[in-house]
């Protein structure tokens, strides 16, 4: 099990300021009704926040050159918080579940979410 402790200077972190943003963006996009997708989306927010404060241990294990493996800090991933805000515009916008273009764009947002849980191990650079 995950061993997770609190951030105590989480306030002083960008990516926390950039959750909030996008928080209060989403939050004066949606308007009630919620549908199952709308609570879906802000459940999900909602543990990007909690992770935000209380930080899971990140393990230190040395991985392969060129393996996969799941990102322990897919949390402070700048790119997941741009997709989320991407994705909130693409559920609340211009288009419909009817459009080809929805299913499009739905499925690149949501490959692109999912290319930030998973990363490739990448050579470390030696410092001269």
């Amino acid at each position: 099990m995950k061993m997770f402790h609190y951030h105590r200077e989480f306030w002083l972190d960008f990516h926390f300021w950039l959750f909030v943003l996008l928080l209060v963006t989403v939050v004066l996009w949606k308007k009630p009704p919620f549908s199952i997708i709308d609570l879906a989306y802000l459940c999900f927010i909602v543990i990007l926040f909690i992770l935000q404060v209380f930080q899971p241990r990140v393990p230190k294990r040395q991985y392969p050159v060129g393996s996969y493996h799941f990102n322990w800090a897919f949390y402070r991933d700048t790119r997941l918080y741009i997709d989320l805000f991407l994705l909130a515009g693409l559920l609340e916008g211009p288009f419909t579940s009817t459009d080809i273009v929805y299913w499009i764009l739905l499925g690149a947002f949501v490959g692109s979410i999912g290319f930030v849980f998973v990363v490739k191990e990448k050579p470390v650079q030696k410092v001269a």
